[in-house]
């Protein structure tokens, strides 16, 4: 852990950007959406649940074909076009639970569990690429570790605190927009060395022929 500070901090904190939209996506369809639908807005929690699972199996499959199409369409494309809805899904969210009517609502959780999907799907294999291999492990674990403790576990406490001073959930949406942005951003200054290494490999083994 030590020489991946000292020798690569900066993908370490790249790493962390990456990891703060997954993060908080995740926390608002797990934890925080259940309490803003049934308490806010006032939709019946069994309505809830029930959304909240099937978009927990539609974010499964969407990760799983994501997943299997990373290496032809490439991870990062994959993860900023996800950013970019992640961006917007959370108004589009908001808006349609604010409905209370039962297919806005789980609507709202569906479009969360595609987009979600799509991110998780490609984070892992950006982050662990951007590390050399001695400290590829420490260096994708405390990334995302750290990314999730600032991205994910404080969402739903800080979008509470959102909505309680400003009652608007907008803000709430504004939030977690802004940490799509930084992952968007993020994920272009993180380096892919990994991904060069096929290419080298090839090109000295044509060389030494």
């Amino acid at each position: 852990a030590v020489d991946v500070l000292r020798g690569d901090w900066g993908r370490v904190v790249f790493g962390m950007g990456v990891t703060l939209a997954p993060s908080a996506l995740g926390y608002l369809l797990s934890v925080y959406l259940l309490s803003y639908g049934t308490t806010t807005a006032g939709v019946p929690q069994q309505t809830m649940l029930l959304a909240i699972t099937a978009a927990s199996v539609v974010y499964l499959v969407v990760a799983y074909l994501t997943g299997r199409v990373s290496d032809r369409v490439g991870a990062a494309r994959i993860f900023t076009v996800a950013s970019v809805l992640s961006v917007l899904t959370p108004f589009a969210v908001f808006a349609l639970v604010d409905t209370k009517a039962i297919p806005a609502v789980v609507s709202a959780t569906l479009i969360m569990g595609v987009v979600l999907g799509l991110l998780v799907a490609v984070q892992a294999i950006i982050v662990s690429r951007a590390f050399p291999t001695p400290v590829r492990y420490s260096g994708a674990s405390m990334s995302y570790q750290f990314g999730a403790v600032l991205g994910g576990g404080p969402t739903p406490l800080v979008a509470a605190a959102i909505l309680g001073a400003s009652g608007s959930s907008l803000l709430v949406a504004a939030y977690i927009a802004g940490l799509a942005v930084l992952s968007g951003i993020a994920v272009w200054f993180l380096p892919r060395e990994a991904e060069e290494e096929p290419a080298t490999a090839a090109g000295e083994g044509a060389l030494a022929v």
